[in-house]
């Protein structure tokens, strides 16, 4: 999950009332922690604003590990 790439569409997703429609994020290993180690005042800054403005909620986690999934409920 590249911040930028999941940030905009949860932006736009939250502007236009989208809320009702489907969104699926993959983070695709983001959330393990050697990756929250590499950038890791970046991505608490990402994860403190997605939280701040609810725009985790309503949105579908792909998981493709039950190792990713324990990751991403962390």
């Amino acid at each position: 999950m590249s911040n930028s790439v999941s940030f905009l569409p949860l932006i736009i997703r939250l502007l236009k009332s989208g809320k009702d429609a489907p969104c699926v994020i993959a983070t695709r290993g983001e959330f393990s922690e050697g990756a929250i180690k590499i950038k890791f005042l970046k991505k608490q800054i990402y994860l403190l604003i997605v939280k701040l403005l609810g725009l985790h909620k309503g949105v579908f986690w792909q998981a493709t590990s039950d190792f990713e999934k324990k990751d991403i409920i962390r």
